[in-house]
């Protein structure tokens, strides 16, 4: 390890907290890290649970990002009762990804206006 992480200043992308016990220098790098492997390693469903939860959000735009299009993601929450609950996240995640379909992007489009409306008409909501 020390071949890789040589003591250098500090602040670099992998830190060494105490001797041989390293860690990322910044959060970001492990969300870059996560949004990867879910890419590339990870079933839909296990990504789809995953959408709503604020732990979870830069990881899955991260996810966005390197795939392009999540468009099967959208097919897979519009099956469930979980999409208009989690449609603010699959909106930012869908500006990460410009290859998503247009049906699915007009499908959170169109949640997003019922929920707007439905706020109008129930100032609770």
């Amino acid at each position: 390890m020390q071949k890789c992480v040589p003591n250098g200043p500090p602040g670099g992308v992998l830190t060494e907290e105490r001797p041989g016990v390293y860690s990322l220098g910044h959060l970001t790098f492990q969300e870059h890290l996560v949004g990867e492997y879910l890419a590339y390693d990870s079933r839909i469903e296990d990504i789809a649970k995953r959408v709503g939860s604020d732990w979870w959000r830069e990881a899955l735009n991260f996810y966005a990002s390197v795939k392009g299009d999540v468009t099967e993601l959208i097919d897979r929450l519009l099956a469930t009762k979980r999409f208009g609950s989690s449609v603010g996240q699959i909106s930012e995640m869908a500006r990460y990804a410009p290859y998503t379909s247009a049906g699915a992007m007009d499908a959170v489009k169109y949640e997003r206006q019922i929920q707007k409306e439905e706020r109008k008409q129930d100032p609770d909501f």
